[in-house]
């Protein structure tokens, strides 16, 4: 499988302060496939992914 780049930012939702509230992923990409995007967000473990494209 070839290697394909995104840019991603972990934010902490309903917080006013860093390293509290709830963390989620919001990656910028291209449309890319559903087993790509599940291996994305089984990589970063977290309960909260959001893809913009």
């Amino acid at each position: 499988m070839a290697k394909k780049s995104a840019k991603h930012s972990v934010i902490d939702a309903f917080t006013d302060s860093a390293f509290n509230g709830n963390p989620a992923v919001v990656s910028l990409l291209e449309e890319r496939d559903e087993e790509w995007l599940q291996a994305v967000a089984r990589g970063f473990n977290l309960s909260e992914t959001c893809y913009l494209t």
